[in-house]
């Protein structure tokens, strides 16, 4: 069941930011590619509930602070870009409709 949320919300966020999901799970350090990350961290953390570790180990990320960076950093662009802004919304309207909250 993990798996398939996070799986499922990796998949929104590549169909909502145009980057394609192996990207968003590489260590690649493009813009857009990173701004997909965080977003992906963002809602699987603050939104579905998962741990640190569990978004580190589907990341493949050997450490934690790779995924409080993200988490810092979606903070930061969300305050500083529109472009960013507006792919959160969506995303969350997505996600919401397909996995809702309790």
């Amino acid at each position: 069941m993990k798996s398939q949320l996070l799986n499922g919300i990796l998949a929104v966020v590549s169909s909502v930011s145009e980057i394609p999901a192996d990207e968003i799970l590489s260590h690649t350090k493009r813009n857009d590619v990173v701004d997909a990350r965080c977003l992906f961290v963002h809602f699987a953390i603050r939104k579905y509930g998962f741990k640190a570790a569990t978004i580190a180990q589907f990341l493949d990320r050997k450490r934690l602070c790779s995924v409080n960076d993200c988490l810092r950093n979606h903070d930061l662009f969300l305050s500083q870009s529109v472009s960013y802004r507006l792919m959160c919304n969506e995303i969350d309207r997505k996600l919401s409709t397909i996995y809702p909250t309790t």
